[in-house]
């Protein structure tokens, strides 16, 4: 199976990981300059995270709750 190409030479799944990373990246760093966190950050340990969303949960950036059908 050949991998498409996109602009300068590098295939499709590199790009697509390539700008997946560089967005985390800009995220992270929009979220640490407010004082905010979300599980998975760089850097954060599980440790670190539970720590957090026990002693000061208003730093967690969540996901609002999926409406009901």
């Amino acid at each position: 199976m050949a991998r498409t190409r996109v602009q300068g030479g590098e295939d499709w799944i590199a790009a697509v990981i390539r700008t997946r990373r560089e967005w985390r990246v800009k995220r992270d760093a929009w979220l640490e300059e407010r004082g905010m966190l979300v599980d998975g950050m760089r850097g954060l340990s599980y440790q670190e995270f539970k720590r957090i969303e026990r002693e000061e949960p208003h730093r967690i950036l969540r996901r609002p709750p999926r409406p009901e059908a």
